[in-house]
């Protein structure tokens, strides 16, 4: 028993001269240190702070920019003695007066002291450093080393080493190892091209200030980019690239830089002020192709509509080394008269038919007989969930499948659905107003699902008014007679009249669209639109409605 607790004692006598031994062990030179770190970064935006080695790809014939870091991580304050080592014939060039520049055979050693007083204070400089044209092709490797010292000299003592590897290239090298196969205007985001708009075309949104706000025009363009660049770079070399990717746009007849097409001072207050010219740092990992955009800003205000000199330019960080500049035509659009002509008259129709509507409503409705009014309702009822539910639920499936052209598809339900229904209901009451109660049923059930927005408004107040002059002048709410309905002529006027009243509606549609929403068509695609979607499916079901409506008032007297 004895000799056992005297085993166990001598265990811990051990164990008590071993952890003091441990707890002073100094790191070896190059691993991190509880004193601090040094991040050398060459050139210029290559991350390895975290790393031993790093490998930067340069150019020949260039001056880059390097950065050297000292960092505390001591609460007590220490000196530094810092030594950067450039191999020949790599030549030092502005490092500033803190540095000593001593001259070696195969070097060049710079040489720095300098206190860091409390934890996480630090000591960076800038390193320029020129790579002459006669050198060859190779790795070279740039040191850095810290000797960190206490107050406690024998135990707050430290050395770190840091490395970087820069691979030399020639200028012809470079362009085949970094490539730009792809850039796209106008884009998203997240760089999904806008197929809309067209190739290479801006359209600024009108600036009717508050009242574009007002009506759902979104957010103001002096904040917010009017596009996207979108490009897509590869790396083809086995060293990560820092690049710097800028966009501008100059004007075509001089070559100069266009004015309005900066980052905004609006959008420079919000986020802190800084640089007004676009651009951003990449990092492009070796050996990987990567997607990334570059916003795209215009006042609106100071930009004319016309073409432009769009370019795309792109530097090695930290050099002045230029690796791509890639020009190309630029159109900008601004949203014509026309378009804000016709939005002046869809506010003013909704103002007017909200007008009369306020002020003539009990002298409207007396109009109508109770059974009219409900036949009013459940027609409204059933063609909401006829012509537009359905196109709510297959809206997404058309979208994927056609695209753009996925209204071609919905117009054939929605347009010519809803002149079904609105034709048999005229022909049953055959009274001014009946289609304007009608619109009103279906709108109030379209909102009510979320659906409500000032421009969809605007068009159902267009809508009402320009139906109710095409069936009035058309003689089918001047109570003409039983008759006239059954009639070859009916069935005419009835497919004229609501086709051109659709088509007038979605004329109205587009424009209230490219001006409000800053949305932009083809010409070719308006009246595409126009002539199918507002005109033809509208044509083509009008006559059904009125042949509808015969087959149900006769049904309805037998």
């Amino acid at each position: 028993m004895t000799k056992g607790l005297i085993g166990l004692f001598v265990v811990f006598l051990l164990l008590c001269m071993v952890e003091p031994a441990t707890g002073m062990r100094l790191p070896s030179p190059g691993s991190d240190s509880p004193m601090g770190q040094v991040i050398l970064q060459v050139p210029y935006g290559i991350k390895n702070s975290d790393v031993m080695n790093s490998t930067g790809l340069v150019v020949r014939d260039s001056v880059i920019t390097s950065m050297v870091i000292v960092e505390s991580y001591s609460p007590a304050p220490f000196d530094a003695n810092l030594t950067v080592e450039i191999p020949k014939p790599f030549l030092p060039v502005k490092t500033g007066e803190e540095f000593e520049i001593r001259e070696e055979a195969d070097k060049y050693v710079l040489s720095a002291r300098f206190r860091l007083v409390t934890e996480f204070d630090d000591w960076y400089r800038l390193l320029h450093i020129r790579i002459p044209a006669t050198i060859k092709p190779d790795k070279y490797l740039i040191r850095a080393k810290a000797c960190l010292t206490g107050p406690n000299r024998k135990t707050q003592n430290a050395v770190i080493d840091r490395q970087a590897t820069i691979r030399v290239v020639a200028p012809e090298e470079l362009d085949r190892l970094l490539m730009v196969p792809s850039i796209n205007i106008p884009a998203d985001m997240e760089g999904k091209m806008d197929e809309k708009k067209g190739k290479n075309c801006l359209v600024l949104r009108s600036g009717l200030g508050f009242l574009g706000k007002l009506l759902g025009s979104g957010e103001d363009d002096d904040v917010l980019p009017v596009s996207f660049v979108a490009v897509h770079m590869i790396n083809r070399a086995d060293e990560d690239a820092a690049v710097l990717i800028g966009w501008e746009v100059l004007d075509q007849t001089t070559g100069q830089e266009a004015r309005g097409f900066r980052i905004s001072k609006k959008f420079l207050e919000l986020h802190g002020g800084g640089d007004d010219r676009i651009y951003s740092q990449i990092l492009a990992p070796a050996g990987q192709a990567i997607d990334f955009t570059l916003p795209i800003f215009a006042d609106r205000e100071r930009v004319l509509a016309g073409r432009y000199v769009g370019r795309v330019y792109m530097k090695l960080f930290g050099s002045e080394t230029m690796l791509l500049s890639r020009e190309f035509a630029l159109t900008v659009r601004k949203m014509s008269w026309s378009s804000i002509a016709t939005t002046l008259y869809a506010i003013g129709v909704a103002i007017a038919v909200g007008l009369f509507l306020m002020a003539r409503h009990p002298r409207l409705l007396r109009r109508f007989k109770t059974r009219w009014l409900i036949l009013i309702a459940l027609f409204g009822s059933v063609k909401f969930m006829v012509s537009l539910v359905p196109r709510v639920f297959l809206n997404e499936l058309f979208n994927g499948l056609l695209g753009p052209f996925s209204g071609f598809a919905t117009g054939l339900i929605r347009e010519g659905m809803t002149s079904v229904f609105v034709m048999a209901l005229v022909v049953l009451v055959p009274l001014p107003g009946v289609v304007t109660l009608s619109m009103l049923m279906s709108m109030v059930l379209i909102c009510m699902m979320g659906n409500f927005s000032p421009v969809y408004i605007l068009f159902m107040a267009v809508s009402m008014s320009t139906m109710e002059i095409a069936l009035y002048l058309t003689g089918f709410t001047r109570e003409k007679g039983d008759e006239f309905t059954r009639t070859k002529t009916a069935l005419l006027l009835a497919a004229l009249g609501v086709g051109a009243a659709n088509a007038f509606a979605t004329f109205v549609d587009y424009n209230l669209l490219m001006l409000l929403h800053r949305l932009y068509y083809a010409k070719w695609f308006v009246l595409a639109n126009i002539i199918v979607v507002g005109f033809l499916y509208s044509a083509l079901f009008a006559p059904a409605g009125v042949m509808l409506g015969n087959r149900l008032r006769r049904v309805a007297t037998e």
